[in-house]
C-alpha cells in the first residue's frame, strides 16, 4: 500500500515511529510535514545534528495546511493518508481515505480536527471520544532500537528520562536521599536513551495525565523492571502487576516498592524478564498491521 504520512519532523516524533512501523510492514511510505533540522521543541538546548531525518516533502511550519496543496506538491498518489502530527493537521477533503492518529489525547482535544477525517485512532483508550469512526492504537516500542544490551554495566539503580514534573522529581529525590544511584534527565534520545536505560535496574514512570506512555513499552522492551503509576489503560493488557511490572498510586507507595525490590534484585530482574517476554509483540510494526486490519474491517480502505 502507498501511504502518505504527515507529522512534524523533529527527533523522536511519534509520527516517525509509525512511519518506521509502516515501512517494516512492507508499505511504501512518503513523509511530509514541517522540518526542525534536528531540534526538539522543548527548548533551544535540544539540538541533535545526528538525528535530523528530513521528510520527503518539507511543508511550512504552520498548524494547518491544505491536503490539496500537499498532494499537488508531492507528486505521489497515496492509497491512504495518515496524520500523526500532534497539534498540527492537514485540512480539506482528501481523494483517498484520510485517518488521524491522536498521539497526545491526554493533552490535546482532537475533535476540532476530525471534520474531513474518515477514521480516528486514539493512542489512549481512556481518552477516546465515543465517536462512531474511532479506534484505539496504543503506543509501543521500536523494534531494533528499544532493546536489551546485555553487555552494558549497571551504573544506576533507578533511571528516568523525561519531562521534569515536580511529582517525578519528588520520587527521584527521595530515592537519592536513600542512597541509591539515580539517573534523571531530559533529552536522551535514540541510542543514547537506550544505552542509559540499559545501565539501570529500575525504569521509573509517573504519567502526567493518567496516560500510558511510550516510556512504559520502551522500558520493558529494554528488559528493565518498570515501576509505573496505575492508569486505566493498564487494565486493557495481559500484564500482571507484581509479575510483569511494578505499580503504585502514591509517592509513598512508589518509594516503598522501589526500596524493597532494589534490596532483592533477583526478584526485580525476574519481573524485568517477565515483562520483556510479554512486551515483544507490542512493537510499532504490529501496531500498524493491526491498524490497517481494522481499517479494512471497517471498510475505510
Amino acid at each position: 500500500m502507498k501511504v502518505l504520512i504527515f507529522y512534524r519532523h523533529f527527533p523522536v516524533a511519534m509520527g516517525r515511529y509509525y512511519q518506521w512501523g509502516l515501512e517494516e510492514a512492507g508499505h511504501e511510505v512518503y513523509s511530509v510535514g514541517p522540518y526542525s533540522h534536528g531540534r526538539i521543541p522543548w527548548g533551544v538546548q535540544f539540538f541533535y545534528p545526528d538525528y535530523k531525518y528530513p521528510p520527503d516533502l518539507e511543508l511550512p511550519d504552520v498548524p494547518m495546511y491544505p491536503i490539496k496543496d500537499v498532494l499537488e506538491k508531492a507528486k505521489f498518489k497515496p492509497d491512504l493518508i495518515i496524520q500523526a502530527a500532534d497539534t498540527y493537521s492537514l485540512i480539506g477533503k482528501a481523494p483517498v481515505p484520510n485517518i488521524l492518529i491522536g498521539t497526545d489525547p491526554h493533552v490535546v482535544d482532537y475533535r476540532p480536527m476530525l471534520t474531513n477525517v474518515d477514521y480516528y485512532f486514539s493512542c489512549q483508550k481512556c481518552y477516546q471520544y465515543g465517536l462512531p469512526n474511532e479506534g484505539w492504537l496504543p503506543y509501543g516500542y521500536v523494534g531494533g532500537l528499544h532493546r536489551y544490551l546485555p553487555d552494558e554495566t549497571i551504573n544506576y539503580q533507578v533511571v528516568f528520562s523525561g519531562l521534569q514534573y515536580e511529582y517525578r522529581k519528588d520520587f527521584l529525590r527521595a530515592m537519592t536521599d536513600k542512597g541509591y544511584r539515580v539517573y534523571n534527565s531530559l533529552g536522551d534520545i535514540y541510542e543514547d536513551y537506550v544505552k542509559i536505560y540499559n545501565q539501570g535496574l529500575l525504569a521509573f514512570n509517573w504519567s502526567s495525565q493518567n496516560d500510558l506512555p511510550a516510556r512504559f513499552w520502551e522500558g520493558m522492551a529494554m528488559k528493565r523492571c518498570m515501576l509505573t503509576n496505575r492508569v486505566p489503560d493498564l487494565k486493557e493488557f495481559d500484564f500482571v502487576e507484581g509479575v510483569d511490572y511494578l505499580g503504585f498510586s502514591t509517592l509513598g507507595e512508589a518509594v516503598e516498592k522501589a526500596d524493597y525490590y532494589l534490596k532483592y534484585p533477583k526478584y526485580l530482574l525476574k519481573i524485568a524478564s517477565n515483562g520483556w517476554w510479554k512486551v515483544r509483540k507490542h512493537n510499532y510494526k504490529n501496531r500498524v498491521i493491526a491498524m490497517i486490519k481494522e481499517l479494512k474491517e471497517k471498510k475505510i480502505i
